[in-house]
């Protein structure tokens, strides 16, 4: 079954803001363990106990497509059969700015 753009265009921006949702948990986590956020590594799992998506595959297709967008990593860099990933400097720059409120999600639509 086909989408409206009315609805594809709202599937869009909950696709994305769940992406965000989780790089702030990232960001938010790490700070709440006293570590640098580029440091801290997480497992799947932990993500999926941790923030508010529950879906482990929903997280690792995330996780997927925001490496693409070189904002996570896998921990050790490029081992996509790690199940550890980290932030990257870049992720960790965009997730602080989520975090202060410097990027409003609603402008991005």
């Amino acid at each position: 079954m086909q989408r409206s753009s009315e609805e594809q265009i709202l599937f869009n921006e909950n696709y994305y803001k769940r992406q965000f949702e989780l790089l702030e948990y990232m960001y938010k986590d790490a700070e709440k363990q006293g570590l640098a956020p580029t440091e801290a590594n997480y497992t799947v799992k932990i993500m999926a106990e941790g923030s508010k998506l529950k879906n482990e595959d929903e997280i690792l297709r995330f996780l997927y497509i925001m490496e693409g967008q070189k904002l996570v990593s896998p921990y050790p860099h490029g081992d996509f059969t790690s199940d550890f990933w980290c932030l990257t400097a870049y992720g960790e720059d965009i997730a602080r700015k989520l975090v202060m409120g410097s990027i409003d999600l609603e402008e991005l639509w």
